[in-house]
């Protein structure tokens, strides 16, 4: 809730912009350090907070598919996808998790 809550602020200290890299690079730390529910609340916020942003939902069903959620994973991958319609990457992922 802080985290929510004051996020243009810790990128301010930070010294880093306040945009859809910010948690996203936060949420990869976790992620590679196998703490899938921090990583996974972070996505989900930075998903809420820059919803028209692809990288978003992209990162966010990356967590999912890395936490074994393939639901969740194939449901953000096509989100992403409907905002960028032309990534043939999306695709061929979606693919995979419709297999």
């Amino acid at each position: 809730d802080y985290v929510k809550q004051h996020v243009e602020d810790l990128a301010m200290q930070a010294k880093l912009p306040y945009d859809d890299r910010f948690l996203n690079y936060f949420g990869y730390q976790f992620l590679r350090g196998n703490k899938m529910e921090i990583a996974l609340d972070l996505f989900k916020m930075n998903v809420s907070l820059f919803h028209k942003v692809v990288n978003t939902y992209d990162s966010l069903a990356e967590a999912y598919l890395k936490s074994g959620d393939k639901m969740n994973a194939l449901k953000y991958y096509k989100l992403a996808l409907e905002l960028s319609p032309n990534d043939d990457q999306l695709k061929e992922k979606i693919l995979d998790l419709e297999k």
